[in-house]
């Protein structure tokens, strides 16, 4: 038993020290996203220890129990206050999967949940029809032109001018919504999933890109989507640093998004980044919708 302690305690190290070299190599930032799960294997560890009365390996095991405790905290935290006293807006994204064809599914989720505006990832060319389904409580709807893993289709309550981007080559949303008089900007993305160094390097560029886009323009700003990346990620919190906006879900907990087919695995990689004058009220995720992904839904108050 205390062999398997010692190896447990050696592969979290080892896990630690890759984490430590992310910025240097793809296949490291990988493990980023598991802050979570490094957080309950070493305080599982922990209490073994403990129960063993082994201290000094305890003593070990608490170092990596705080770094990822200092990355967790923030989440579920009061979350802060700002001056807004604007409108309020709800906003639901979702990646839909390409080869999903439960369309009764999402259109139940959404008349449940009830956004000002609704964002859907992965729409193939099946949702140049079915997005008639948002018509009627959405008068303001746009699809692109690509259809596919990087289709896009956004529907809103409010009047919108939509205008389509790309980011390193590949289709983004650019939506200027007039919420009750007041200006409010939409940024609806989906990074490329960083499995190998190439697809790694096309979402760094799509993130580079990405604060340009924002930084372009002041006004009262969501980014929201399919980041394929978690909170804890150097390319994530360079975007964030450099953007200025911050993480919706800070003060509402880990919003595990991907993968909804895996239990014990599942890591938050769907997001909504704001401006920092905008008051998150509520982040929550979204039922099932027999995708890959959860969606995720936020209501906010515009300054």
């Amino acid at each position: 038993m205390k062999k398997l302690l010692y190896f447990t305690l050696a592969a979290l190290y080892l896990g630690q020290v890759y984490i430590s070299l992310a910025d240097y190599w793809w296949g490291f930032e990988l493990f980023t996203h598991y802050s979570l799960h490094f957080f309950w294997a070493s305080t599982i560890l922990g209490l073994l220890l403990m129960r063993r009365q082994m201290w000094k390996t305890l003593l070990l095991t608490t170092v990596i129990i705080s770094i990822h405790l200092a990355q967790i905290m923030p989440y579920y935290q009061a979350p802060s206050t700002t001056a807004a006293t604007g409108p309020t807006i709800k906003v639901f994204s979702s990646n839909f999967f390409v080869e999903n064809t439960d369309f009764e599914t999402i259109k139940k989720v959404v008349a449940e949940e009830k956004p000002d505006t609704v964002l859907i990832l992965e729409a193939d060319y099946a949702w140049r029809k079915e997005k008639a389904m948002f018509e009627a409580d959405y008068p303001y709807i746009t699809i692109s032109e690509k259809n596919g893993p990087f289709g896009i289709v956004m529907a809103s309550k409010y009047p919108v001018e939509y205008k389509f981007f790309t980011l390193a080559g590949y289709d983004a949303l650019e939506a200027i919504l007039n919420v009750n008089g007041s200006p409010f900007r939409i940024i609806g993305v989906h990074s490329f999933p960083p499995s190998r160094s190439d697809l790694a390097a096309i979402r760094n560029q799509q993130f580079t890109e990405l604060i340009a886009k924002i930084n372009s323009e002041k006004m009262p700003t969501a980014v929201m989507g399919d980041f394929n990346s978690s909170p804890w990620s150097p390319s994530f919190i360079n975007l964030l640093s450099q953007s200025g906006l911050k993480d919706a879900a800070l003060g509402f907990g880990i919003i595990n998004t991907w993968n909804a087919n895996i239990p014990f695995l599942k890591i938050p990689i769907d997001h909504v980044l704001s401006s920092p004058e905008i008051e998150t009220l509520d982040f929550h995720r979204g039922a099932d919708v027999s995708a890959d992904h959860y969606p995720i839904v936020a209501s906010l108050r515009l300054p």
